[in-house]
């Protein structure tokens, strides 16, 4: 029997109480999961094990004991079949996010039929299917985006038998410069870099399969997308530095001045939690997505800002008055004042 688990230390719930993140409660299609003292919580008693918390985490802080998306995104791509079958080779068809969708179709060059036929039988599939269509949408819309042939589609096939066969070549190498068509295109030093990033498996997956997608200038309209993300930073603004301490994957960074925030769009998991701790509420979505941005992994300065360093402590500190001191030795030095009844 299968057994969901939840890495709490990759949730996003864990870096801010202020995390407003409940997806995998959402999409829970028999209510196995709650959140318990702010922190999600799983009943394995209710839980069915169809993996449609999977695709809707943003960290992939959620596991199956007996399936791994990433494992099946090789399957496919090494063997030849392109058919995703909720009896042979997944839980659900909603278990798989929008992005190991596209890779998949894109490292396949092919389709990828979803096979509907036991949808009809499931007990669960009347609380899935919005997961399903929204998911399969997404990815299509990405594909197209990328000006891409492939698409995902869906079809009531006939029974297939499970096949036996191991595949004995690692599922690994798919990360191997040397196996990926096109890898003229791929430099190593961009190949590093998304090797050490601190991102999920799948994004890490779709950067990869970004590197054989040539020039798009889509825009897309932000809504459509539920793991891709575009920022805005308003004047409101106080350079708390809360928002990039606390991104799960680096997407939102700065300097040692902390002089600026930078964002890279290919890194936002869309988890929400930089809008979550904004006080001001500075930090918007942008209405639309750049395709193009996405591709060229474009690192964008949102806002800078006037710093200064401490008369007294010598310290960096973001001015925005005419003191010359840090908010702390300013604190301090208002404190004495009126201490002193000066």
């Amino acid at each position: 029997m299968a057994t969901l688990d939840i890495a709490i230390g990759s949730c996003v719930r864990t870096l801010s109480k202020f995390s407003t993140c409940n997806r995998c409660d959402e999409v829970c299609p028999v209510d196995a999961i709650s959140l318990d003292s702010g922190f999600p919580k799983v009943d394995n008693i209710k839980c069915v094990e169809c993996g449609v918390c999977l695709s809707s985490c943003p960290t992939e802080a959620i596991s199956l004991s007996n399936f791994s998306p990433l494992d099946l995104v090789f399957n496919i791509v090494e063997t030849d079949t392109n058919i995703l079958d909720c009896k042979v080779n997944l839980p659900c068809i909603a278990s798989l996010s929008s992005e190991y969708l596209v890779s998949m179709a894109i490292f396949k060059n092919s389709d990828i039929t979803c096979n509907l036929s036991h949808c009809s039988t499931c007990d669960i599939f009347s609380n899935t299917w919005k997961s399903i269509d929204s998911l399969i949408s997404e990815a299509n819309l990405l594909l197209e985006s990328f000006n891409r042939k492939e698409r995902i589609v869906l079809e009531n096939l006939p029974d297939r038998k499970v096949g036996t066969d191991e595949v004995e070549k690692s599922r690994r190498k798919l990360f191997d410069i040397s196996n990926l068509e096109n890898r003229e295109k791929l430099d190593s030093s961009v190949f590093q870099e998304i090797r050490k990033k601190e991102i999920p498996d799948r994004r890490k997956l779709f950067l990869m399969a970004l590197q054989r997608v040539g020039e798009s200038h889509h825009v897309l309209d932000s809504n459509d997308l539920t793991t891709l993300s575009q920022k805005i930073v308003s004047d409101e603004c106080t350079n708390c530095q809360i928002c990039y301490r606390v991104c799960p994957s680096q997407a939102l960074t700065t300097d040692y001045k902390n002089s600026y925030i930078n964002f890279q769009p290919h890194l936002c998991l869309k988890c929400h939690l930089c809008h979550d701790v904004c006080t001001p509420n500075a930090i918007e979505i942008a209405p639309t997505f750049s395709i193009a941005k996405l591709l060229n992994s474009e690192n964008e300065k949102l806002i800078e800002f006037n710093i200064s360093k401490c008369y007294e402590c010598d310290s960096y500190f973001t001015k925005f008055g005419s003191s010359n001191l840090c908010p702390r030795c300013q604190a301090e030095e208002d404190g004495a004042m009126e201490l002193w009844g000066i």
